[in-house]
């Protein structure tokens, strides 16, 4: 069985989607300890939808459905970034960039946090280490 503590982190995509999901998710598993945002207008937003459109064939990518579905992320999502602005643990990115930029930001995030993790991680092998050879004494 899967188990947070055995990882040094999970991303999921597309969750959560309620304050509801938030709340329950970090209840029974783990505090988040970011959020990941890409930050898109919705007129950016529908643009992609629509060109999407043009050669997918998904029934979702039509105009109609596009901005029932921003309407929605706007009334249901909006509240769980916010409440992860609030409390300090949303990283937001520019959804609006070239797809490279945003690529090179997320990736820049990532290199932060491993930097951030590392004196930690140091400490935690040092520990290891003395207390395997203060054992073989």
């Amino acid at each position: 069985m899967f188990r947070f503590s055995d990882c040094p982190g999970v991303l999921i995509d597309g969750f959560p989607r309620e304050m509801n999901q938030a709340v329950q998710f970090e209840a029974a598993y783990a505090r988040a300890r970011a959020v990941l945002f890409f930050s898109c207008s919705n007129e950016v937003l529908k643009d992609r939808l629509t060109n999407r459109g043009l050669t997918s064939g998904r029934v979702d990518d039509e105009a109609s459905v596009i901005e029932k579905r921003i309407n929605t992320f706007h009334e249901m999502t909006m509240p769980v970034v916010d409440y992860y602005r609030r409390n300090e643990r949303l990283q937001c990115f520019d959804a609006e960039q070239a797809p490279e930029s945003v690529f090179d930001d997320l990736s820049g995030f990532f290199k932060a946090e491993e930097m951030r993790k590392a004196p930690r991680k140091r400490e935690q092998e040092s520990k290891k280490i003395l207390s395997g050879s203060a054992s073989q004494a």
